[in-house]
């Protein structure tokens, strides 16, 4: 009595292992790295929604108080964690009427170490520009 080839084969061999062990540890490694970028991403994302908003409230304040600054920089936020600056960057002479094009850039405020409201070197975390009358 023989027995085939395929019977008598009952365990993978070392090599087999070995492989298998260094594709399960390829995904892993993948699926690692996906995930790291996927939170980086988020985190990145919840940060730009939060610059919108505290932009939107700043300007709607504006709004409410009828005055825009032209240029102007400061902080706002509940703790005064968001710092921002308007500047004038168009003049327009329209009819008899002038106007001004105010871009207002928001950032994560820098630490208080006497620095001022200066803009830091990276770009702003959000922005808007408004159309106001020209400042006399």
């Amino acid at each position: 009595m023989s027995t085939s080839p395929l019977q008598s084969r009952r365990a993978f061999t070392l090599l087999e292992l070995v492989v298998g062990l260094a594709l399960l540890a390829t995904l892993v490694v993948g699926t690692l790295l996906a995930l790291r970028l996927h939170q980086r991403q988020i985190a990145s994302a919840e940060r730009k929604i939060a610059a919108v908003a505290a932009l939107d409230q700043l300007v709607a304040s504006w709004y409410l108080a009828e005055q825009i600054p032209s240029n102007a920089s400061g902080t706002t936020g509940p703790q005064n964690e968001w710092s921002w600056q308007a500047v004038i960057v168009q003049r327009r002479q329209i009819g008899p009427r002038g106007f001004a094009v105010v871009r207002v850039s928001l950032w994560p405020a820098l630490p208080a170490n006497g620095s001022g409201n200066a803009p830091p070197t990276q770009a702003a975390s959000a922005s808007v520009e408004l159309l106001i009358p020209a400042p006399k």
